[in-house]
């Protein structure tokens, strides 16, 4: 009996190597598939992932740029001189030959918090839609980030005509060691003939 006993071991121990040979063997055999399977159709694979999952739908770092770009283009933020909208004016009625004052509620941006103001000049234009330069502005306090009113009086260039006459302030800035220039935001005033 231990004779039979003994035999039946060897032979279950002999089955079950067996057992685990063939395994081995499928299993190397199912990774290699699944490998070759990968290396083949790999791409097709991802893409059809990516359109399942939606993540070709989603929005790149430049997308978020680009809509970041826009939406401070938008909102003025993209300048360093930031005019508030419907606060600035000038006062009417401008003759030919006069001086004009103009408000200005205005402050500065983000994007020109380390810009420095060196110089600026008004700039004219007229009914013929031809720019013409008045002043140079005077050197002022530099703005802060908070809008604060800015008070300039500027001498009306005598080649103007009668008529709707738009203003703007071409202003340079010193930023991180490089020269920018900058538009601001016009205004708008009707110049009369002189009494």
């Amino acid at each position: 009996m231990t004779n039979d006993l003994k035999s039946r071991l060897s032979t279950t121990a002999k089955v079950i190597s067996n057992l685990m040979i063939i395994g081995t063997a499928l299993s190397t055999c199912l990774m290699l598939l699944a490998t070759t399977g990968v290396f083949l159709f790999g791409e097709m694979i991802r893409r059809e992932a990516h359109e399942f999952l939606g993540l070709d739908a989603l929005a790149t770092k430049a997308d978020v740029d680009r809509l970041e770009e826009q939406i401070l283009e938008a909102t003025g933020q993209n300048q360093i001189f930031y005019m508030v909208p419907g606060h600035s004016y000038i006062e009417e009625p401008v003759f030919i030959g006069d001086t004009l004052r103009a408000h200005i509620v205005a402050q500065r941006t983000a994007k020109g918090r380390d810009c420095i103001y060196k110089t600026g000049r008004a700039v004219f234009t007229g009914i013929r839609g031809i720019p013409i330069p008045g002043q140079t502005l005077p050197a002022t306090t530099q703005l802060g980030v908070e809008a604060q009113p800015i008070l300039l009086d500027l001498d009306v260039p005598d080649k103007l005509l009668p008529g709707r006459i738009m203003l703007s302030l071409a202003l340079q800035y010193d930023c991180a060691d490089r020269t920018v220039f900058e538009d601001s935001d016009p205004l708008f005033f009707y110049l009369k003939e002189a009494p």
